[in-house]
């Protein structure tokens, strides 16, 4: 088993979007900055065939830019916490057949507030099935899950989206 510790700082300037657009831009926002911790272990077993990844974090932003639909304002979060786990596996049943999966748990909260963060679900997951019949093509299914998360619009205000499950069908083939 493998063990990597990740400690990093970010700063991220407002795009011209946040800062320009005539009817939600805000000409006064700062920059955002971060602090995130991590820790990842990572595995591999039957062989290295199974491949397992569990990563832990831990990240705090100050003046994170989000929408507020009741002011109808791009603005900054004084503090945001997100914290979460992320799971990936991928096992090759065979040289041709690879079975993947993923999963995440993020918990996003402003500080002192009871403001939701838009477009952040807690729950995310997928597994996938490739399946490579020739050197030059391929076949993949995925299904993807997404669990309910905040979102708003101009006639609905802030409001709770339905989770969903998506199904993915795809084929590849390499001309040279």
């Amino acid at each position: 088993a493998d063990i990597a510790l990740h400690y990093s700082e970010g700063f991220k300037l407002p795009s011209f979007f946040a800062l320009g657009h005539p009817f939600v831009g805000n000409s006064e926002l700062k920059p955002e900055q971060s602090r995130n911790h991590n820790i990842t272990l990572s595995q591999q077993l039957l062989e290295k065939r199974l491949t397992l990844n569990t990563s832990f974090y831990h990240n705090q932003y100050s003046d994170l830019v989000d929408f507020d639909p009741i002011a109808f304002t791009n603005v900054n979060r004084s503090k945001v916490t997100a914290k979460g786990i992320d799971v990936d596996a991928k096992f090759a049943l065979t040289p041709q057949l690879l079975l993947s999966g993923m999963f995440s748990y993020n918990h996003s909260e402003i500080n002192d507030s009871n403001d939701k963060l838009r477009r952040r679900p807690k729950l995310k997951s997928a597994i996938k099935v490739s399946y490579r019949a020739t050197p030059e093509l391929g076949f993949n299914a995925r299904i993807v899950y997404t669990g309910d998360y905040y979102d708003s619009s101009i006639a609905t205000g802030m409001v709770k989206m339905a989770q969903y499950t998506l199904v993915d069908l795809s084929s590849s083939w390499q001309i040279s």
